[in-house]
């Protein structure tokens, strides 16, 4: 992976190289909540977890968090599990 690149376009590279790949992200993305939303948006095989991260950070910023990727539309893509 190219260092230059941020963490969603090197991602993406690789799910550009590999169309049938699955992929769950940890934590969510966290914190790049922006960028998750963009890379979830453009591929229909990224998945994330909230594992760690909900019970790590306040509960109210994971809420706001969660929150955010529910009004996005990707509830379905959401895994929750206790890491």
């Amino acid at each position: 992976l190219n260092p230059v690149l941020t963490l969603g376009a090197q991602i993406e590279e690789v799910l550009v190289r590999h169309p049938k790949l699955r992929l769950y992200v940890m934590h969510a993305g966290w914190p790049r909540l922006e960028e998750m939303i963009t890379l979830l948006h453009a591929h229909s095989q990224v998945y994330v977890d909230v594992a760690v991260i909900d019970w790590t950070r306040p509960r109210r910023e994971f809420h706001e968090y969660l929150r955010r990727l529910v009004e996005a539309r990707f509830g379905k893509r959401i895994m929750f599990g206790s890491d």
